[in-house]
């Protein structure tokens, strides 16, 4: 529904589209209760379609419901390789303070969605409807003067260009054909 010309573009693309991986019904449900949120409709359609595993297409990003859950944090924290408490949203309020910003205030509604190691993140407020638009920080460029900033006015809008985007970037190396 919030998500049909994501699936409409990326059914040109089979043997990415094949490799993706929703999530359960008990996932999805345990993702609700662990961030104590009712998800918004297109989120929870893109953890129905491939919340579990993007294939080739997602990788490169902490993107999708292991890292939503924590669960890969807690598998690196009983490792002892990174400390207790850290997450995903955890790493996005330490870099808003490093930056000077309150992230108690931008982050209070948020599910924190996608972090990439160099200092950029992607999140929806849960109170901005079903189909909320997604905000976008990092440490680079004006972020740090300026704070979050909107990257898409719709979450559907968003998977439909991470995808061409993430599509254009492998065609051009040849991954894909």
């Amino acid at each position: 529904m919030y998500l049909q010309k994501a699936k409409e573009y990326i059914k040109q693309y089979p043997t990415e589209s094949n490799k993706f991986s929703g999530c359960s019904i008990d996932r999805i449900e345990h993702l609700k209760n662990y961030l104590n949120v009712e998800l918004p409709k297109a989120f929870t359609e893109y953890l129905n379609w491939f919340g579990n595993s993007g294939g080739r297409t997602m990788a490169g990003s902490h993107f999708g419901y292991r890292f939503i859950s924590d669960e890969y944090f807690n598998e690196m924290i009983e490792e002892e390789i990174i400390n207790p408490g850290t997450s995903m949203k955890t790493w996005a309020e330490d870099l808003l303070v490093k930056t000077g910003f309150d992230p108690i205030q931008l982050l209070k509604n948020a599910i924190v969605f996608m972090y990439h190691p160099e200092g950029t993140f992607h999140y929806i407020n849960t109170n901005e409807g079903e189909n909320p638009p997604v905000y976008v920080y990092s440490k680079h460029e004006s972020f740090s003067t300026i704070g979050p900033v909107v990257l898409c006015e719709s979450f559907g809008e968003y998977i439909l260009n991470i995808l061409k985007s993430n599509i254009e970037g492998q065609m051009k190396l040849g991954i894909i054909k």
